[in-house]
């Protein structure tokens, strides 16, 4: 007996990879543009002033903490497990690998941030602070006190959008990081008030976003 044709599958499903390449391209892309309008921005505000090199200095750990704890490796790891998992109509396991990972990065992140927050004072004199001077450095520690929520948000958001996209749900995951970007910019304008401490606002909003 031959087998039963089967069918096609609708055009939507045959455009699907097509549409998320599409939208992970067009994501990217802006936020190639906006990184450039951001860093643009910034210098003009901010140019060689020690302000903004305490500032860069403070980056340099929150992304160590975030790539260190949470980082594109988990991400990475996580959608295809995850997507198998439901694949197998295993979603009961699938939610419970989630939310387990979720967890164990905020106590991770959570952890990580408090312990740079009570050693920030030596942290920044013998690393990321040599050669500063006494106001840089203490300014430094400040802007690492206060952007240590950074990295947190940043892992929980990095987990959501590896969760969504083993849905094949692309778009929010591409704005998300556009409007991290767009948060930096906002603080970023808010220099002539605010001095550095816009920055601050503006990382710690996109961050939110993100």
């Amino acid at each position: 007996m031959a087998a039963p044709p089967v069918s096609p599958a609708p055009p939507r499903a045959r455009l699907g990879p097509l549409i998320n390449t599409l939208i992970v391209a067009a994501g990217y892309l802006l936020s190639r543009v906006l990184g450039l309008i951001r860093d643009i921005i910034i210098s003009a505000q901010f140019g060689t002033l020690p302000e903004y090199g305490a500032y860069r200095a403070t980056f340099n750990v929150l992304d160590l903490i975030y790539i260190v704890v949470a980082g594109g490796a988990l991400g990475s790891a996580f959608i295809p497990v995850f997507s198998g998992m439901l694949e197998e109509h295993r979603e009961d396991d699938a939610w419970q690998l989630a939310s387990g990972l979720l967890n164990l990065a905020l106590i991770g992140l959570v952890l990580a941030c408090v312990l740079i927050g009570v050693l920030a004072e030596p942290i920044v004199t013998y690393t990321i602070g040599v050669g500063f001077q006494p106001d840089q450095r203490a300014l430094t520690v400040l802007l690492l006190r206060l952007m240590l929520v950074q990295p947190v948000l940043l892992g929980l958001g990095g987990l959501a959008k590896a969760t969504l996209e083993s849905f094949d749900r692309f778009s929010l995951p591409a704005i998300g990081a556009n409007l991290y970007n767009i948060g930096i910019i906002g603080g970023a304008l808010l220099a002539p008030w605010l001095g550095i401490y816009g920055l601050v606002c503006g990382v710690i909003a996109g961050a939110v976003l993100f």
